[in-house]
């Protein structure tokens, strides 16, 4: 870690980089906030977030043979999946899936 971002990790400040495109990058160090947050994310409809690190109040289910074992982990975790999208067409859905969530 750099120097500047170890010092701004403790007063926690945010760096804004405009690109001539149009587009800005934001990066911010500091502690999560769950007040700064809904300001910060307010402003959007939808917000995707990787579930194996944080817990979604809406869930969307990324159907992955091989993470079989990741989701049944994370199984208490899924209690409130809106739909599944299957990674591969030949891809079946887990049987513990299916038993916790039989329609």
């Amino acid at each position: 870690m750099r120097h500047t971002q170890k010092r701004w990790k403790k007063i926690g400040l945010s760096e804004f980089v405009f690109h001539h495109e149009g587009n800005v990058q934001i990066t911010t160090a500091g502690n999560v906030n769950k007040f700064q947050q809904r300001l910060d994310f307010a402003q959007y409809d939808y917000v995707f977030i990787n579930g194996n690190h944080y817990q979604g109040t809406k869930q969307i289910l990324i159907l992955d043979a091989a993470k079989e074992a990741s989701v049944l982990k994370r199984l208490e975790q899924l209690d409130n999946i809106q739909f599944i999208i299957k990674l591969t067409e030949d891809t079946e859905c887990f049987s513990f899936l299916e038993e916790k969530y039989p329609q």
